[in-house]
């Protein structure tokens, strides 16, 4: 299959899931997000348990931080595994490209005009008391947002996973997907986010943004200049 057939491919896919949660005939989206939403507000309690514990520790700023210095040690295994002769100059440039794509892509959604509450707040504006995990524990977490659309969080994992997969290794890369699942998950489950923020939402764009920076030329052709005025080198693309 050719580069632009696996870029069209994937953004058919990206707009499949779009027009999915767009179309009211057959509300698949808004069935997941109340199944999994009480799924898991029914096993809370009204008093700090170790569940209750443990999902208030998930959802935490030093949580968020182990999660990205998980995602910083992928990058770093997959650095000192590689055999390319400027590995570290090679992966400070895709690094840097990353970060500034991720930046950018972040802005733009922001700039989208379709914004919604998190489940914990829209519930609670219907009069169906969901318990909040933030109300519950006795330190500072995360269970409520005034806007959740798209998932931030996740779609920053997802631009990590793609880069990986792109300049990675592939076992490095299905390892970063993993953890893009496991992660963002968290969010899902006190209710932070509904499942189409992340899945809907932060996927779509993935797969309609993500390949055309990553697949075709542009990219590559910065990585190289970047290579070449930094460090006289090459990005080495595969």
């Amino acid at each position: 299959m050719t580069t632009i057939r696996k870029i069209l491919l994937l953004n058919v896919i990206g707009l499949l899931i779009l027009f999915s949660w767009w179309q009211t005939a057959v509300p698949i989206w808004p069935w997941l997000d109340s199944q999994i939403f009480w799924g898991f507000n029914h096993t809370l309690t009204t008093e700090p348990s170790p569940w209750v514990n443990l999902l208030g520790v998930l959802n935490c700023r030093y949580f968020d931080m182990a999660t990205f210095c998980a995602l910083g040690l992928v990058l770093w295994i997959q650095v000192l595994n590689e055999s390319h002769p400027q590995r570290y100059r090679r992966w400070a440039v895709i690094t840097f490209i990353m970060m500034i794509s991720m930046l950018i892509i972040a802005l733009l959604t922001h700039l989208q005009p379709y914004h919604h509450a998190s489940p914990t707040i829209e519930y609670a504006k219907q009069g169906l008391n969901p318990l909040s995990v933030e109300q519950i524990v006795h330190f500072d977490t995360k269970s409520e947002s005034s806007s959740s659309f798209p998932g931030d969080h996740g779609l920053v994992m997802m631009i990590f996973a793609a880069f990986m997969l792109r300049f990675g290794t592939r076992g490095f890369g299905l390892a970063s997907v993993i953890l893009v699942i496991l992660l963002s998950f968290p969010r899902i489950m006190v209710g932070a986010h509904w499942f189409e923020d992340v899945y809907m939402g932060s996927l779509s764009i993935a797969l309609i943004i993500l390949p055309w920076l990553l697949m075709t030329c542009p990219i590559v052709k910065v990585g190289d200049m970047l290579m070449r005025v930094l460090f006289a080198g090459k990005i080495d693309h595969h």
